[in-house]
């Protein structure tokens, strides 16, 4: 396997690149490049379509050149901009992009993400440089003292077997083998920042969640494989619940409980349900739900409607 510049950028990406005079003069940017596109796939997925980027990020990333970069990778084809404009003030008017990979970007990130993640696995000096980076960063040494350090030892523990997981990857569409395989190489590298909480509903997005349910079936996490995965409807609330009435009990405890629990053992998805009662979306339920049960961005009008929901049903 050869590679031009960067163990990180593989042939096949480096020669399309340097196919044109701009990158072919600007070489030295192509691994940056990858990792900016690597994002944007991610946050394209996330986003089911094109994602609105700061300019800040780009700053960050590519620097004051950033907007000749940009428009250079939309003239090769791997990137679509949106350009809009919206009314800011009335005597200014504010622009937003939206960012979105193309096809053939799909299938160039594709083959850089597998080649590097064969690589990380199975080159003795990637592997030991590998260790050395994730040692500089001090990433061992990151304490948060909450939730997250579970999770952290959690995603630490992954290990799979690279040929097994090949052969169910290569069965997805290029985009989605792309996004996994970058996904992978974050997870050997340790390379996914600080784990944070979300905003809007308070929940650790890290990247084992992010993972198709097949894959997370087919890894190791501390040496234990999955048995099967199980979607448990409301299971927040319920353990909740749960462990409110193990810490104290009462009758009335235990009424409020079943009450709840009654609404899930039947046919009707839990979404439709609240969907129906709520008048509220049911694209837009777990949203809801999680932001009322997590304390995050409290939906008075939500609210309201549980109280009065249980208060007509005793």
């Amino acid at each position: 396997m050869k590679f031009f510049y960067h163990t990180k950028t593989p042939k096949g990406l480096n020669d399309y690149l340097c196919g044109f005079s701009y990158w072919k003069s600007h070489y030295k940017l192509i691994p940056t490049i990858t990792r900016t596109l690597n994002q944007i796939l991610l946050w394209n997925y996330k986003n089911e379509g094109e994602s609105e980027i700061t300019r800040t990020y780009f700053l960050d990333k590519l620097g004051y050149s950033y907007p000749d970069i940009l428009r250079h990778l939309e003239l090769v084809g791997l990137l679509k901009i949106t350009r809009f404009c919206y009314k800011s003030t009335p005597t200014q008017r504010g622009r937003c992009y939206g960012y979105q990979l193309t096809n053939l970007c799909h299938n160039l990130l594709s083959d850089t993400n597998w080649e590097y993640l064969y690589l990380l696995m199975n080159d003795k000096k990637e592997k030991r440089r590998n260790q050395i980076r994730i040692s500089k960063r001090g990433y061992h040494k990151k304490v948060y003292r909450d939730v997250r350090d579970e999770i952290k030892r959690t995603i630490d523990g992954i290990s799979f077997d690279l040929n097994k997981l090949s052969k169910v990857v290569n069965t997805y569409p290029v985009e989605e083998k792309a996004r996994i395989g970058c996904l992978l190489v974050d997870i050997i590298e340790k390379d996914y920042k600080d784990l944070t909480f979300n905003s809007s509903d308070g929940r650790v997005w890290n990247v084992l969640t992010q993972l198709p349910s097949e894959i997370r079936s087919i890894i190791e996490i501390n040496n234990l494989i999955a048995l099967m995965i199980v979607d448990m409807r409301s299971c927040h609330p319920t353990f909740w619940g749960r462990y409110i009435s193990s810490i104290e009990t009462s009758p009335e405890i235990e009424k409020e409980v079943e009450k709840y629990d009654l609404i899930f053992r039947g046919r009707m998805d839990p979404k439709d349900y609240f969907s129906q009662l709520f008048g509220v979306p049911r694209s837009e339920m777990k949203m809801v739900l999680n932001q009322y049960i997590n304390g995050k961005g409290l939906l008075l009008q939500v609210e309201w409607v549980i109280f009065e929901h249980f208060n007509e049903n005793g």
